[in-house]
């Protein structure tokens, strides 16, 4: 992890926002933000896929932007053993 505490994300420019959140900027220009380094890696490998299989967005359509929040890296709701 580089020295200013940004994660390295694959094929994107993470900056810190002023509230902590991390931004991310993929190569292809859409954004995303996480409140974790574990979220921003994971919405990173997602903006990955959406450049490598999305298609153009529709013009007149807000820019594609994903938001990690910190509850998506909470405990799963079920574990092994919860379902019949």
């Amino acid at each position: 992890m580089p020295s200013d505490d940004l994660p390295d994300v694959l094929e994107c420019k993470v900056t810190r926002l002023d509230d902590g959140r991390l931004h991310l900027t993929h190569d292809s220009g859409r954004t995303a933000t996480a409140h974790t380094v574990r979220g921003a890696v994971l919405v990173g490998a997602a903006l990955r896929v959406l450049a490598e299989h999305g298609g153009p967005q529709p013009p007149g359509m807000r820019p594609v932007h994903l938001e990690w929040t910190a509850a998506h890296d909470a405990d799963p709701l079920f574990r092994t053993g919860d379902r019949p």
